[in-house]
């Protein structure tokens, strides 16, 4: 049997005994759906969040401050608390990913400890 094929078969076996460990534990399955959905959940808070940013420029932008004889002064404030806003934003969905990350790492420690 050549190198390829051994590894190639090697590689199959661990994959179907992985299998077989992770069908016996439903628990298994109902942690990882969970880590799924909070991941999407992340992801979507993410996209709401870029979202939100772009539609608030828009509407600047787009609100006469680029015409001529607008007070630059006035758009400026505005556009810093707008961006101080998203940043406060960003630094909790920040927080609440690392928050996530940590919980994650625990959770995959406990599952792998007990196989």
């Amino acid at each position: 049997m050549s190198g390829y094929m051994a590894l190639t078969n090697f590689r199959q076996n661990k994959s179907e005994t992985v299998s077989r460990q992770y069908e016996t534990d439903p628990s298994l399955d109902e942690n990882i759906d969970a880590l799924l959905e909070e991941e999407e959940a992340m992801m979507a808070a993410h996209r709401k969040e870029k979202e939100d940013t772009l539609r608030l420029f828009a509407r600047y932008l787009l609100g006469g401050e680029e015409q001529p004889g607008s007070l630059i002064e006035s758009y400026v404030k505005q556009l810093s608390f707008v961006l101080f806003r998203k940043a406060a934003g960003l630094v909790s969905l920040q927080a609440k990913f690392a928050r996530s990350i940590i919980y994650n790492q625990c959770e995959s420690k406990t599952i792998f400890s007990v196989y």
